[in-house]
């Protein structure tokens, strides 16, 4: 049965394209997460350590809470003076990609608190940042109305947005310790989000008949006090984040060193991003390359490193309890020179053992299909791309393999279905064309799939045509 595509088939093959990366609609966001996140924030005292920590900066933890949401739809984030993405901040071994709803949302509770007690213990002030605002958006996403009874419905905005931010304040609220070690921290925790839905869910019923007739004047009372409940659990997670995530660890070493490789035409302002395998540590650098470990368990590790318009590397570091360690890692540039992707030839399996990072296993309907049964396919993660742009595909075959690329251009409008490239079959290692005017972000698409992405490709680079001559 022949795999190459028809311009139809191509066409068909959009909804894999729409399902290989979830995206957010800025309407179906529980409205005011910064402030509900400067509520909870502003009734602790000024020397609570968890703030001390990250210099009472409640300006860049409130935009922090919106990440996950930053993270669905692969937005790129600035934090003090770092550019990253997004997805860096929920990106980690053990976490499948969850919902905000009830009940997938639960699945995120454990691994990112016990992530963002690691970032506290182990990260920069600007990484642990990024880490509390993954964690905050969950919780009060928790206590959304739509989300707490999992109404994806037309309604969805209504429920969530109908609220005046300027009355969200909870003077006088005494925060509750969830737990005074991480175990019982934890436990204290999933408890709380259970009353914090258990709360809103009498409210969201009432809210739902109010959201079809667009009553704004009577929601906006109930999702205010959802709001207020929701800025009590952040409240209750920052104290407690005091007690159990600035704990010093005994015996425990710290890594340090500085990124370093030859200006990529990339994008030189995108930080590195750090990995330990076969762990969960991991840390941004600045943007001069400089990154840093604390409470590190002593041991050896091998780091992996990567950055767009470098091949990712590799090293091994052995740490010693009480001790600094120090580790520079010189990157190599890829060829061709400016490759948006970071993890181009498949060498890095940090996040899952079975398959290389920065790729995704998805459904789509196969070219050769006759039923328009989905499929799996393989996307990898989305670039950020000029509207206008000649890019060069560039793809480096494994021997007999039988498959196609394209890729992938995502409108600036999420609610518009993404196109695709002509796809290079195997064999074709080169394709130049240029981005749609109305789109921003793009992706690579492989299909149909082997076992995985690197059973078909060595290597694949998506670059600016300028940046590969």
């Amino acid at each position: 049965m022949s795999r190459k595509m028809t311009f139809l088939q191509i066409a068909r093959l959009t909804l894999f394209v729409l399902m290989a990366t979830s995206t957010v609609s800025s309407a179906l966001a529980w409205g005011p997460h910064p402030r509900i996140t400067r509520a909870g924030a502003e009734i602790l005292p000024a020397d609570e350590p968890v703030l001390q920590f990250i210099g009472n900066d409640l300006g860049t933890l409130s935009t922090c809470s919106w990440m996950p949401d930053q993270t669905w739809n692969d937005e790129i984030i600035r934090i003090g003076d770092s550019r990253c993405w997004a997805r860096d901040f929920v990106f980690m071994p053990g976490v499948p990609s969850v919902g905000h709803c009830y009940p997938e949302v639960t699945r995120a509770y454990e691994p990112i608190f016990r992530r963002t007690v690691q970032a506290l213990q182990t990260e920069t002030p600007t990484n642990a940042l990024g880490w509390l605002g993954s964690l905050i958006h969950l919780t009060e996403d928790t206590g959304a109305p739509p989300h707490a009874l999992r109404n994806l419905g037309p309604y969805h905005g209504r429920l969530e947005n109908y609220v005046d931010a300027k009355q969200i304040k909870i003077p006088g609220y005494q925060p509750r310790l969830l737990g005074s070690t991480e175990d019982e921290a934890l436990a204290g925790y999933i408890q709380r989000m259970q009353q914090l839905r258990e709360f809103s869910i009498p409210r969201a019923k009432q809210l739902e008949p109010l959201a079809e007739k667009d009553d704004r004047a009577a929601m906006e009372p109930l999702e205010l006090e959802c709001a207020l409940e929701c800025a009590r659990a952040v409240a209750d997670v920052l104290h407690t984040l005091s007690v159990v995530g600035l704990k010093p660890l005994a015996d425990h070493g710290s890594l340090k060193g500085t990124i370093t490789g030859t200006t990529a035409a990339a994008d030189p302002s995108m930080v590195a991003k750090i990995m330990l395998l076969g762990t969960r540590y991991s840390t941004l650098s600045n943007p001069q390359g400089e990154y840093a470990f604390r409470n590190l368990p002593p041991g050896q590790y091998e780091m992996a490193v990567v950055r767009p318009g470098f091949l990712p590397a590799k090293a091994t570091v052995t740490v010693e309890a009480n001790r600094p360690t120090s580790q520079d890692v010189e990157l190599t540039t890829t060829s061709p020179a400016g490759n948006l992707l970071r993890f181009s030839d498949f060498s890095v399996c940090w996040r899952s053992s079975t398959f290389p990072d920065g790729w995704w296993q998805q459904r789509c309907i196969p070219p050769t299909s006759v039923d328009d049964k989905p499929q799996p396919g393989w996307c990898s993660e989305r670039v950020i791309v000029k509207p206008g742009t000649k890019y060069c595909l560039t793809v480096e075959w494994c021997d007999g393999a039988e498959a196609n690329v394209a890729i992938a251009w995502f409108p600036a409008d999420e609610h518009h279905p993404p196109r695709l490239s002509v796809p290079l079959s195997a064999g074709k290692t080169t394709l130049v064309i240029e981005s749609p005017e109305d789109c921003k972000k793009a992706a690579v698409v492989l299909f149909p799939p082997p076992t995985t992405p690197n059973a078909a490709l060595k290597y694949v680079s998506l670059t600016p045509v300028d940046a590969s001559l």
